[in-house]
């Protein structure tokens, strides 16, 4: 057994230093191959300075090639070098390239999906493909204009009674409003594509930058007041949008629904004031006349945005009745906190020659002695068609007119008040 046992290994070895020897010859004739060496190394060199990616390639897998056939090759040791130290910059480079050629793919299929959506007017992938787009693009100038685009394209579907895009086109208007204020600019303020979408900056607004202010205060204005029936938060974007040179500051309807808003709270004070009167045994206290005060107070403020609504309005025929309406507006707040009408007409011109109050302001109670004639009664009620004007949103129509409150002691009446009209708007980019 020992024997048997010393020649299986004796044989083993034998095997093994045969098998080294073959390796050895092995090497020693690819090495001698200096033929088959200088055809994979012409080879790297016909590709290492190649434009294209597939060039740099074949010389990577050319270098890897001589490496692995000729690595211990004492006469390639220069060459092995090299090699090692050109390897992982080249693949560095090849894979840096093919993820840059991946991410242009992306950004085209992205961008495609966002320009053919707009060009369609499908809203429905807009507003999914300018959020990617968003979460995307690194210029500044691109994310405003396209925050400015989802901020301004709801308007139309909201005045068309399409509350869907309403949440949406207030979050990225509010973000537009806030990107634009905080130094961003832009070339267009806003995105088109094949005649379809928005761009502030235009003929008639060179400076894009107050059109697009405007327009995205009054776009948030709109939806709140006359969408979402947030009367009172919509005020401070109604008031702006009238601030700056833009389209809406030339809307009568602005002002129309900042007026109606006073109107409004009068005849909220009204109920208030008349419950208190009775309460009191039909007496005025220092609180009704208070609230008295404060409603004449709220009749100055909407007397000046009505009558700045009704400067605004043409003298053509089609305008006849909206601008009738806007006269009859104001008289009724003048009246209310005037007394009469007397003056009414030179107030009305001169208007704009100040400020228009803000309405976030506190209201300034008119105060004057308590009235001690005969109750009075309800003013004469004034109806209107509204009237489109091509250019600007449709008229806003109040349809009663407010009472005036009742004196002392009087059997008051509650004021009566409805709901402004719906503005229109025609085409978001004039």
């Amino acid at each position: 057994m020992k024997s048997i046992f010393r020649f299986l290994v004796l044989g083993a070895a034998a095997t093994t230093f045969a098998v080294a020897g073959a390796n050895s010859a092995y090497a020693q004739d690819v090495c001698a191959d200096v033929d088959a060496q200088k055809a994979v190394y012409e080879r790297f060199t016909a590709n290492y300075s190649g434009t294209t990616l597939e060039q740099r390639k074949a010389a990577v897998t050319a270098a890897k090639e001589y490496l692995e056939k000729y690595g211990n090759c004492a006469d390639s040791a220069q060459q092995n070098d090299y090699f090692k130290k050109y390897l992982p910059a080249a693949e560095e480079y090849i894979r840096k390239t093919e993820g840059a050629a991946a991410d242009a793919a992306k950004t085209k299929a992205m961008y495609d999906r966002f320009n053919n959506s707009l060009a369609a007017k499908n809203w429905d992938e807009l507003y999914p493909a300018g959020k990617e787009v968003l979460a995307n693009e690194k210029d500044p100038k691109t994310q405003l204009d396209v925050t400015i685009l989802l901020g301004s394209i709801g308007l139309d579907e909201a005045v068309k009674g399409n509350d869907k895009y309403n949440a949406d086109t207030v979050k990225y208007a509010l973000e537009a409003i806030q990107r634009i204020e905080s130094g961003a600019t832009s070339e267009n303020y806003g995105v088109a594509n094949k005649g379809v979408g928005i761009q502030y900056k235009n003929a008639k607004f060179s400076d894009g930058k107050n059109n697009a202010l405007g327009w995205l205060n009054y776009t948030v204005g709109y939806i709140k007041y006359s969408r979402e029936k947030n009367k009172k938060d919509a005020l401070p974007y109604l008031f702006k949008a009238t601030q700056y040179n833009s389209a809406p500051k030339g809307f009568p309807e602005v002002y129309a629904l900042i007026g109606q808003w006073y109107l409004d709270e009068i005849g909220r004070l009204e109920t208030d004031r008349d419950a208190k009167v009775k309460a009191a045994n039909n007496v005025d206290t220092d609180e009704t006349k208070a609230i008295y005060a404060l409603q004449k107070g709220y009749a100055q403020r909407a007397s000046d945005a009505f009558a700045r609504g009704y400067k605004l309005i043409g003298t053509t025929p089609a305008e006849k009745s909206q601008k009738d309406t806007y006269y009859a507006r104001t008289k009724l707040a003048y009246e209310i906190h005037n007394g009469k009408a007397d003056g009414m007409d030179a107030y009305i011109a001169s208007v704009a020659s100040k400020p228009m109050p803000n309405p976030t302001t506190e209201v300034t109670p008119v105060v004057e002695a308590a009235p001690t004639t005969a109750p009075a009664t309800d003013t004469s009620s004034a109806t209107a068609t509204p009237v489109s004007n091509p250019a600007k949103p449709a008229a806003t129509t109040p349809t009663k007119a407010v009472t005036k409150p009742a004196t002392p002691a009087a059997n008051n009446k509650t004021a009566a008040t409805t709901k402004p009209a719906a503005a229109k708007k025609t085409n978001p980019k004039k």
